[in-house]
């Protein structure tokens, strides 16, 4: 702020020198009209600025009115004009900020809307499969009644000949009646055990059919250290940590925490071997890009490099598995010209063996 014109000056040595007009280089004396520049501080006779007696007593009496000398007034436009705009970029950062915490809000809503849908489908999927398997039971049963309907019907038949037969000779009653009667009874015996069978066929299929649907947003990491930590509570979150470094540090693919429906470790733990840490995602759309991409995983630092991904698999996926396996070790062993890889490759259900030509080193 501009100082007062009759302020007085101190009478030390060091003052007279810093009271030198900024102009002519003289003294800026108590009774003559000095006038000080708000920003650098340095004062000024009145006449040597142009300064006119009424402003010269204005400025005296109105706090509100600043002055600087010319070195200064032409810094201040700069540093006022650098301040408007840093002020317009600040007002354009907080909009954007804006703009980010509404579509991070609107993704949340998005995933919460995905995850509902995906529960439902899981839902109504559960329902139509028990449906089925009602229906395939009580169709089995109406079958059963038909057939036992129809055998009985035929042992009438046969009781009713054999009385006609009886009749005609009564002494070969016992031994014709035995032989039918043991003909309708094992062809009544081969109905039942045929039914049995359509029925545990039919459950085994809707059982399975179920349990491969509840795995399907699933995959096994193997080889992932376990945390030291006391806390159940704590290990998880270094689990779910290592997950979301695993799939965005190496593979690139911007898998976020609400994408983990479920992260845990199978089986009881073992200090000397890490169990395997199962994880359940949130579609099935992130699965397959994870398994889409596991081949980034050659490029990625040791600890990730080792680590095995693999699909969720029902008992019997992981049976056929184990069966492609065994075949693949038996065709490498049969192979005597070192050129080919025996590997099993595809979706569960879905496996094969193929054949891959090695590189030549």
């Amino acid at each position: 702020m501009a100082s007062e014109p009759s302020r007085r000056k101190d009478s030390s040595k060091d003052s007279k020198e810093i009271e030198k007009c900024g102009n002519c280089l003289k003294l800026v004396k108590e009774k003559e009209k000095g006038i000080q520049c708000e920003l650098c501080d340095d004062w000024f006779h009145a006449p040597c600025v142009d300064l006119p007696d009424e402003a010269y007593k204005l400025l005296g009496k109105l706090e509100a009115v600043h002055w600087f000398c010319q070195k200064c007034n032409g810094n201040f436009r700069r540093v006022f004009s650098s301040v408007t705009k840093l002020e317009t970029k600040v007002d354009k950062l907080e909009g954007q900020l804006i703009d980010i915490k509404t579509n991070v809000k609107g993704s949340e809503e998005f995933c919460e809307r995905e995850c509902s849908k995906v529960k439902h489908d899981l839902q109504e999927l559960k329902v139509t499969l028990e449906a089925k398997l009602a229906d395939a039971v009580n169709s089995v049963r109406a079958e059963v009644d038909t057939c036992l309907n129809k055998n009985s019907k035929e042992i009438s038949a046969v009781s009713t000949k054999m009385a006609e037969i009886f009749n005609e000779q009564e002494t070969s009653w016992n031994e014709v009646v035995k032989k039918e009667v043991d003909r309708s009874l094992g062809l009544v015996s081969e109905d039942i055990e045929e039914v049995q069978r359509t029925l545990v066929e039919t459950r085994a299929q809707a059982t399975e059919q179920i349990d491969k649907e509840s795995r399907r947003n699933n995959i096994i990491l193997y080889k992932v250290p376990e945390s030291d930590k006391s806390r159940a509570e704590d290990r998880n979150k270094d689990d779910v940590a290592f997950s979301l470094q695993l799939f965005n540090n190496s593979m690139q693919l911007g898998i976020s925490d609400e994408d983990l429906i479920q992260v845990f470790r199978l089986g009881r733990r073992d200090d000397d071997v890490p169990r395997p840490l199962m994880i359940h995602l949130a579609s099935y759309t992130c699965k397959n890009l994870i398994m889409e991409s596991l081949y980034k995983l050659k490029h990625a630092d040791m600890k990730f490099k080792r680590i095995i991904v693999a699909h969720d698999m029902t008992r019997t996926e992981r049976d056929e598995c184990k069966k492609l396996v065994a075949e693949a070790k038996s065709l490498s062993e049969q192979d005597n010209s070192g050129e080919y890889l025996y590997r099993v490759r595809g979706k569960p259900g879905q496996m094969r063996v193929i054949k891959i030509k090695q590189r030549q080193q």
